[in-house]
Parts: C-alpha cells; structure tokens; sequence
C-alpha cells in the first residue's frame, strides 16, 4: 500500500515537519532538501547551481508560510545549521527584534540615498523636496528608535 504524498513538495516537508520535529528544535538546511526533493550534486554547473538555490528559496518561502499559517510555527533562521522553530513565547520578541533590525537597515540606506544627491543638477523645487524628505526620515529614525526598541 502507497503512502499518499501532498503536492508540491513544500506542503509535504510542512506535514513531515510537523510530525518530526517540536518548538525550539533546529530544522537543518539538509533535511530541507530532502524533503522539498532538491538533488543537490557534488558539482554543478552555475545555472544549475543558481537554479538550485531559487528553488529552495521559493519553496522555503512556501514551507516557511505554511508552518507559520497553519501550524503556528515560526521559523527562524540559525546561520550555519539551519532554521529554529521559535517558541511561542518568544516569537514576539524575535519578530519585533526582526522587525527591528529590517528597518534600522532600510532606514540607513534610505539616509544615504538621499545624502547623497548631486544637488548641484537640482532646480531649487527639487532641493526643497530632498531637504524636506530627509527631514521626514530623520523623524522617522528617532521615532522608531523609541518606539520599536
């Protein structure tokens, strides 16, 4: 007798997952291959390589979707070993601290976008624009300094 398996491969691994593994456990980034049946061979051509690693980001996208949706599973990323499902208790925090660090990057870059304007190319309606809209970034900055943290 066949064991009915859920199409695609992303809806599997979550059921898999579900089954196997607990909050706090580590979900490595081999078994993640495995079941979202991604071959990966010791050498590979770039395309392939790069075809690879586009499958598994979109299908860690769906995977990371489905446990969070349905299972109430999050999942966190762990450099080197893999991704953790975060305990309920904390996933606060680890979204916020998330949450925290996204914006703190975007905002810096934001910053320097705007800084560095050759405004002698500007008219002086231009200036005013780019003065005002780094006005409204530096307010922006403080407040979610104060706010998120």
């Amino acid at each position: 007798m066949s064991t009915v398996q859920l199409y695609p491969a992303h809806l599997e691994a979550a059921a898999q997952a579900v089954v196997r593994f607990n909050y706090g456990d580590i979900i490595t980034k081999d078994w993640l291959l495995e079941n979202f049946k991604i071959e990966s061979p010791e050498t590979m051509s770039r395309q392939e390589f790069e075809s690879n690693a586009f499958k598994f980001l979109s299908m860690m996208d769906a995977f990371r979707t489905t446990l969070l949706e349905d299972h109430y599973m999050c999942l966190q990323s762990v450099k080197g070993l893999g991704y953790r499902i975060v305990l309920p208790k904390e996933q606060t925090a680890v979204t916020m601290s998330k949450l925290n660090e996204t914006i703190s990057r975007k905002l810096r870059r934001a910053v320097k976008d705007l800084a560095f304007v050759n405004r002698n190319l500007l008219e002086q309606e231009e200036i005013a624009e780019n003065d005002e809209a780094k006005s409204k970034l530096a307010a922006l900055s403080a407040f979610s300094r104060k706010r998120l943290l």
